[in-house]
């Protein structure tokens, strides 16, 4: 871009010279440098603004593009795969798939978002920005668009997760509401804490009964490709289990399937199973994954060592497990009674003065 002084006829000019997007020339012409300077000052600023996108940028649809940026993602896992196809399908695509990129403004985003609130949580939608938010980045990165226009959108707040830990009487509680067929698949969550698609991906062949252990095949990361110890009575709970509900199974079948002998899935097993268990032992809010909560604080409040507990858990790092797994319960409060009187004389002194 640049400024260029003209004379015909005696006459003084200043021409302003840019290429747009698509790299062809263009240029405008002012009586004065002062004017021409404006004008160069608005189309650097449009450019920043993304307001002069590329020609491919205003052809290419939302929903071509969205295809393209898909199609790089093979890094994500196969849970993470189907979760971002299904927020694709449902949620992005019917409402601008038919939209060229450049076409999609701030304004166009945050009226998604609020069309989105009428029905959908929060966090709901802010997984939802997780997905449309890299397709602009990339297209950006291309030189299609200018900018992102999710960036400015304004955001629901996402609120206080409710996190629980279960007592030995509320789980008690839970699996007797628990039909008898998936009693044994929730205690397996309980005592091993792994996550519902862990669980539901450990076949047969990953038990191994000399060793006492389960093995963690498929995890949502690294870290939770592990193994996972197991006592005695753990084992013949899977003993008996196996007898009565997986005679025959091969060792490459899963461990724990629907009655038809299928996968179970998260969002049938809490609508049918879990939830409707849960309100009829009157436990509240919990959910499937205050299971792998209740483990970790439990493991914690019987002295399992930090390192233990976060390789048990599959996370990369202790901090994830203590902020967001391990609850603090009334148990763990009383036991902390006393600790500093005890330690600094206090209680004695209690117990010898008159107050």
């Amino acid at each position: 871009m640049s400024i260029h002084r003209k004379e015909l006829k005696g006459r003084v000019s200043y021409q302003v010279q840019w290429r747009d997007k698509s790299g062809r020339q263009k240029s405008k012409r002012f009586p004065t440098r002062k004017e021409a300077e404006a004008w160069e000052s608005q189309i650097r600023l449009d450019k920043f603004r993304g307001l002069n996108p590329s020609r491919e940028g205003t052809r290419i649809t939302f929903g071509d593009y969205a295809e393209r940026w898909r199609s790089t993602k093979s890094e994500h896992r196969p849970r993470t795969a189907i979760r971002r196809d299904q927020i694709l399908r449902l949620h992005l695509l019917p409402a601008l798939g038919t939209r060229t990129l450049a076409s999609i403004s701030t304004k166009d985003v945050n009226d998604l978002i609020l069309h989105w609130r009428k029905k959908l949580k929060p966090r709901t939608i802010a997984n939802h920005i997780h997905i449309l938010s890299p397709i602009f980045d990339m297209a950006v990165s291309e030189d299609l668009i200018q900018r992102n226009p999710v960036l400015n959108a304004t955001l629901p707040e996402p609120g206080l997760v409710k996190r629980h830990s279960l007592s030995s009487e509320d789980f008690q509680k839970l699996l007797q509401e628990i039909p008898e067929r998936y009693r044994d698949f929730v205690r397996f969550l309980a005592m091993t804490g792994m996550r519902f698609s862990e669980a539901t991906s450990v076949r047969l062949s990953d038990i191994d009964f000399d060793k006492k252990t389960v093995r963690v095949n498929e995890s949502k990361t690294d870290a939770g490709i592990r193994l996972i110890s197991l006592m005695d009575s753990e084992l013949e709970l899977i003993k008996r289990f196996i007898s009565v509900y997986r005679i025959g199974a091969g060792p490459h079948e899963n461990l724990f399937t629907t009655e038809k002998g299928s996968v179970i899935h998260h969002s049938n097993f809490n609508r049918r199973v879990f939830r409707p268990a849960s309100v009829r032992a009157s436990l509240g809010e919990i959910i499937i994954h205050d299971l792998r909560r209740t483990h970790a604080t439990l493991l914690a409040e019987n002295g399992a060592s930090p390192t233990s507990v976060h390789q048990r858990m599959g996370h990369l790092s202790y901090s994830t497990t203590q902020k967001y797994y391990i609850i603090p319960t009334a148990n763990s409060q009383q036991q902390t009674a006393g600790i500093v009187s005890r330690a600094l004389g206090i209680d004695e002194l209690c117990d010898g003065e008159q107050l």
